[in-house]
């Protein structure tokens, strides 16, 4: 597979499985805050508070879309049935509904990390939960549906979502020096 990071000139780099950069692709002149990698789009936020989605399959890429957000700039990106989730430096997490389709200003669906920055979400249980997880040491469990927080809990530090965590028990891990 592929690996993507993003780069402090606006540039996302394509990573090979022999670890070799094989194609730089630039989505601004801005500084890269966040890139993920969801059902077949890349999905960059940058400073310059927008995100652009990029198709991306078969190791071919072509822009699908500009999002400007206008408030605050993107630390976390998803996307599920052509939904587009963002999470903001603000704390702020929008969601675009249909966004490859209409140019529809965003539902605000919750202000989840009041005291901090939301670092890390994801849809979960076919969409009807968001985990999100922030530099106010917060990890939440959000339903959709009714827009309440079933669960909640603090961890020693900083937190952010890591890897493919459907599959494993590990969910979040601190930044800092403590253990997940």
């Amino acid at each position: 597979g592929w690996t993507y990071t993003g780069g402090e000139g606006g540039s996302v780099y394509v990573w090979s499985d022999a670890c070799t950069v094989v194609k730089q692709i630039k989505c601004t002149n801005q500084q890269i805050t966040v890139v993920n990698h969801a059902n077949g789009k890349l999905l960059v936020g940058c400073k310059e508070k927008k995100v652009t989605i990029i198709n991306a399959t078969g190791g071919n890429f072509a822009l699908a879309k500009f999002v400007q957000l206008g408030e605050s700039f993107p630390k976390s990106l998803d996307f599920h049935e052509g939904n587009l989730l963002v999470g903001q430096r603000n704390g702020t997490i929008f969601e675009f509904k249909n966004v490859l389709e209409n140019d529809d200003e965003p539902k605000t669906l919750l202000q989840s990390h009041y005291d901090g920055e939301t670092w890390g979400l994801d849809l979960i249980d076919g969409g009807k939960k968001i985990l999100t997880a922030g530099d106010d040491n917060k990890i939440m469990l959000i339903n959709t549906e009714n827009r309440t927080v079933e669960r909640s809990g603090k961890v020693n530090g900083p937190a952010e979502l890591c890897g493919d965590y459907k599959d494993v028990k590990s969910t979040a891990s601190t930044t800092g020096v403590y253990k997940p």
